[in-house]
């Protein structure tokens, strides 16, 4: 898990990404929303920067707070999903970090895991003519 600069090379701002390489290869990327100069942001250590500048270090504390949420996130849905016997899948982190970070409400009543089972069948190719 690690996060970047969406447009590193640009002279403003630029959007940071966080993501992380899943155990079946699958990439997973979701942007924080988070906004850093990119004179702000070390590359090697994929993390803003310490600076000498009062509000340059502001802005630096503040986006950091906001990037390890994210992390901590990431490692406490992953040990979860570990010890319940469940895969760590770019769904099940997509679900977990828009209920956190963006307040999406995931319907889970019997439509919503009817909906599920549905998808899970027809992307499995599992569905018979008279199903």
């Amino acid at each position: 898990m690690n996060f970047k600069l969406k447009n590193p090379k640009s002279e403003k701002e630029s959007l940071i990404l966080f993501y992380s390489t899943l155990s079946n290869n699958e990439r997973f990327v979701y942007s924080t929303g988070e906004k850093l100069p990119t004179s702000l942001w070390d590359f090697n250590v994929q993390r803003p920067k310490k600076t000498k500048s009062q509000k340059d270090q502001e802005l630096i504390n503040m986006v950091s707070m906001q990037l390890n949420r994210y992390s901590l996130l990431y490692n406490k849905t992953k040990s979860s999903l570990i010890n319940s016997g469940s895969n760590l899948t770019k769904k099940k982190l997509k679900e977990v970090f828009d209920q956190e970070f963006k307040n999406i409400k995931i319907e889970r009543g019997f439509w919503g895991i009817y909906k599920e089972f549905c998808d899970s069948k027809k992307s499995l190719g599992q569905w018979s003519k008279s199903t």
